[in-house]
Formats: C-alpha cells, structure tokens, sequence
C-alpha cells in the first residue's frame, strides 16, 4: 500500500507539472551577455520555437536517495493550436528496500471554452480534472506584486557558452544563480500571502530559507542547425541538492520532524532531468475518445482535509 500511495502523490505532481507546462508560455530568456554569439544563437533558437504549433515530447527523471529510487518516464503528442490538445503516457517505477513497482497512467488533455481538463486513467478507470481558464482582466500579471517579482529575476545571473557540436547540432551550456530566483519567489509570495495562510508561515521561511541556498543550476539545450529548434534539454541537479543538505542541516526554522524526513530524502540524493521534442509540425488528429468522456469520473478530492483545515484557521 505505501509503494501505491507513493507513485500516486508522484503522479499527481508530474501531471500537475505537465498542465502547468503546457499553460504557462516563457516572456522572454533572461541570459547575460556573457557570450554575446552563443547567447545570441540560443535566443534565436527559442524564438524559432513559434513556429511549432505541434509535435511530440518525451520527458525523463530518474531520482536516486536512501529514501527511494523513482524513475519517471513522460511520452506525449501535443497540439499548441485551438484547441490546445493532447495525448500520452505517464510511466512512473518506484524502488526502495522492498519492491520496484511500476505504473501507466495514458492520459489526454483538450482545451474547452472556459477550461483545461485532463483525463488519465488509473487502476483501469478514466478519472478527469478540470482546470478553470484565468480571467484575462484579473490575471496575475497585472498585479504590482507580481511586477516586481520579474523584474527581480531579470536581475538574476545567467550565463551561456557553446558546448559540444558538429554539422547537425549544437549544444549551449546554460548557468543560473537558483538562489536568487528563490529570494524572489519569498518576497512575491510574501507580498501575497493570504491572512489564512499566518499559520504556515514559519514553515514557508524556513522552505524558503534552505531553496535560496541553491545556488547555482546548470543546464543543457541542443539546437538542430538544419531547423534551429531546440530538440533537447537536461540537467544534473546533483550539486544544487547537496546545497540544500547543507542548508537544511544549519536551518534553525525547520520543524524537527520535517528536518529528520527531509535530512533522509537528500542524503547523498541524485536528480537528473532531460527532455527531448521532436516530430514538430508533423502531428494530428489527436482526440479524446467518446467512451473515456463519457466514463471518466471526476477526480476524488479530499474534502474531509479541506474541512479539517479550515476549522483549524478559525
């Protein structure tokens, strides 16, 4: 039942990562001009990616702890144009001292007037999620808040320098200071913290203090010169999760048993994380069928939590 309980939360925040991935679109890149021709190019390459309204991406993580091994593997079609739709499969194994144990979840995501909704299939059942579209006129970034919070990042160090190439593709080594970005992310979130949110405040501090201790994340993205797309991405987050180690052990705002559990997790912790895309603008006909529509239940919620935490805040 634990192995069960822990590929379900697994599934629940890399599906949830996906939607968001799929609705959120980058402003601009934020590198400095460090190698003004490799930044130059990388810029140019992000830009091209416009033009793909279609396609196929595959996203890979393997994170290795005492805790536990998880390898979690995403293979999905995708429709950018309206409707915004998609279809794939989530495999996610888990491995600690007793068994691997290996899921699917296949899924598909389509677009309606005033929502997302995600359908995916667990234990043989459709379940479904429905994610409400902002309302442009109280959308997020109107907000002064949010304004200083990006022009904060803007700020933030990065730098960029070719990697390896050949006559095909070239790679270009990306450097960010995730410290910073982390800082930031505390004062927006200050600024718009909700009265009822008072009681996990010290927790927040505490989360917040250890992630601006990140430090510095290093990332690749291969370009195809034939098309200058990018076609793939990966980082090792080894360094930066040991940074954190070090950060949660000399944190005096960390509850002790979140300390003991979090201390367990990060131990000698390995994360890699790689993304390749391709087929693009060669995709079509994605559709969810008429019987996962119709048999899909609406996603249990956990009401009873809901209920306990709101008598808990009065």
């Amino acid at each position: 039942m634990r192995e069960r309980k822990e590929i379900g939360m697994m599934k629940v925040w890399f599906l949830s990562l996906l939607m968001a991935a799929l609705l959120l679109v980058p402003a601009e890149s934020l590198a400095a001009e460090t190698d003004a021709s490799a930044k130059e190019e990388l810029e140019s390459a992000y830009k091209s990616m416009a033009e793909v309204k279609n396609g196929n991406v595959e996203v890979e993580f393997l994170l290795n702890s005492v805790f536990m091994n998880v390898n979690g593997k995403l293979d999905m079609d995708f429709s950018a144009e309206n409707p915004v739709t998609s279809k794939g499969k989530l495999q996610m194994t888990i491995s600690n001292v007793e068994k691997p144990m290996t899921t699917e979840y296949p899924f598909y995501i389509t677009e309606e007037e005033k929502n997302y909704i995600l359908y995916y299939q667990d234990e043989g059942k459709w379940e479904k999620d429905v994610f409400p579209k902002e309302d442009p006129s109280k959308t997020e970034e109107k907000s002064p808040a949010y304004q200083a919070f990006v022009e904060e990042v803007k700020g933030i160090d990065e730098t960029v320098r070719l990697g390896e190439g050949d006559a095909q593709q070239q790679t270009y080594v990306t450097t960010i200071d995730a410290g910073k970005f982390w800082s930031a992310a505390r004062k927006y979130t200050e600024l718009t913290m909700k009265p009822e949110d008072e009681k996990y405040k010290d927790v927040r501090e505490g989360l917040f203090d250890i992630l601006s201790d990140m430090g510095d994340v290093e990332y690749e993205v291969t370009v195809d010169k034939a098309t200058n797309h990018v076609i793939s991405a990966k980082a090792d987050l080894a360094q930066p999760i040991a940074n954190l180690m070090a950060s949660l052990e000399k944190n005096s705002k960390m509850d002790d048993k979140f300390r003991a559990i979090a201390t367990l997790a990060l131990i000698d912790a390995k994360l890699t994380v790689s993304v390749k895309g391709g087929q693009y603008n060669q995709v079509s006909g994605i559709k969810v069928p008429e019987s996962v529509v119709k048999n899909a239940k609406s996603a249990p919620k956990n009401d009873k939590k809901d209920t306990e935490e709101k008598k808990e805040t009065k």
